[in-house]
């Protein structure tokens, strides 16, 4: 018994050890990712190179900015006494935004005009005594003349018509310099009121009732929001392609609007002596009530076609430094090749040299390959 269940077990483990000499026999190694894609190739996505039309563009960022826009100040100082518009409110041209306290200036008024009076009233009788002596003087110039006075006697009335000619001179004088200053107590009376230019919208309020400003002190910050421009800076080689008329497209990713249209409308002659960047305004030709002064733009102004250029996807470009390649498939592989590239177009670029029409080239999965790698395009 003993030796029939030994020689059971002396069966199974031979058994076992045949099976696994059997399994190292005919089982194969585990096929690699690299020999997978030896044997079916790199998937890639290609595209073919080929002529095309293409819209030249240039990048432009700036701010929706008022092309009628003001900082209103307080001609004369003194203390507030309203200020009838808050941020935001809509304005009228000629409506009253702000008065200064002028009643000294009122008091001085009435001293002027009651000034006024007197010197008027003086300047009536300087008139009444130089007509007086006048007729008096032409009177003894007739009675000399008949030899009735003396010479003395009429040189005597000559000078009292003298005199009278200068007091009357006088009190005109007088009477005008009380009227100038009449004049510019009025005009600061006026000026104590402060009155809104043009239509638009408050952007600022500097300043709250009862505040003591001084002359020249912004109140508020007015924008026409109807006349709207993007104004931005581009540099040298972007201003000697720009024109007046020239059509770019704009956004913002928080605006709702999907693009703005704007028309290049201004372009300096001369560069920030800083920066060496030219201010460049653009007319935005339907102005949005979302729009407002100070919301940053970005996007593009089309300067020109080019017909007949040789393009490829921008993603199929490989960038090393200033120079630039792509992979071209050849028979099932890829090859590195050198080109060199002009103007870009949205997702096209221009290749000067290096590719011809026809060719096709890797735009996905170019990070897998190398020169000679065999590519399965899909």
């Amino acid at each position: 018994m003993k030796r029939f269940i030994f020689f059971l077990l002396l069966i199974a483990f031979l058994g076992l050890v045949l099976w696994r000499v059997y399994q190292r026999i005919h089982t194969q190694p585990p096929v690699s990712l690299s020999q997978i894609q030896e044997k079916m190739g790199i998937p890639v996505e290609t595209a073919t190179v080929k002529k095309e039309i293409i819209t030249l563009k240039i990048s432009f960022n700036g701010e929706v900015r008022s092309e009628q826009e003001s900082l209103l100040s307080s001609k004369i100082g003194g203390r507030l006494l309203t200020l009838t518009k808050k941020i935001g409110d809509s304005v009228s041209p000629g409506e009253l935004l702000a008065e200064v306290d002028s009643s000294q200036w009122q008091i001085q008024r009435a001293q002027n005009l009651n000034q006024i009076a007197i010197a008027e009233k003086n300047l009536t009788q300087a008139k009444l005594r130089l007509d007086n002596s006048r007729r008096e003087w032409e009177r003894r110039q007739r009675l000399f003349q008949e030899g009735v006075i003396a010479q003395a006697q009429l040189e005597r009335y000559e000078l009292e018509y003298q005199t009278a000619q200068e007091q009357e001179a006088a009190a005109r004088a007088a009477l005008e310099a009380v009227r100038e200053s009449l004049k510019l107590v009025e005009n600061t009376i006026r000026d104590a009121c402060l009155y809104a230019p043009f239509a638009g919208v408050i952007g600022e309020r500097r300043a709250e009732i009862g505040e003591v400003v001084a002359p020249g002190q912004v109140l508020y910050s007015l924008y026409n929001t109807s006349r709207l421009i993007i104004r931005g800076q581009v540099p040298e080689r972007d201003v000697l392609r720009l024109k007046p008329g020239q059509i770019g497209e704009f956004f913002n990713p928080n605006l709702p609007e999907p693009v703005i249209q704007a028309r290049v409308s201004r372009i300096s002659a001369a560069p920030d002596s800083k920066t060496k960047l030219y201010m460049v305004e653009l007319t935005i030709l339907s102005p949005s009530s979302i729009l407002k002064p100070g919301i940053f733009l970005q996007g593009t102004v089309t300067i020109g076609k080019k017909p007949g250029v040789l393009t490829v996807p921008v993603n199929a470009l490989l960038q090393a430094g200033d120079s630039y390649s792509v992979y071209v498939v050849k028979q099932g592989q890829a090859e590195k090749q050198s080109v060199t590239v002009g103007e870009a177009s949205g997702e096209q670029v221009e290749i000067l040299s290096g590719l011809s029409p026809g060719d096709i080239v890797i735009t996905s999965g170019k990070e897998n390959v190398s020169s000679g790698s065999r590519v399965n395009i899909k």
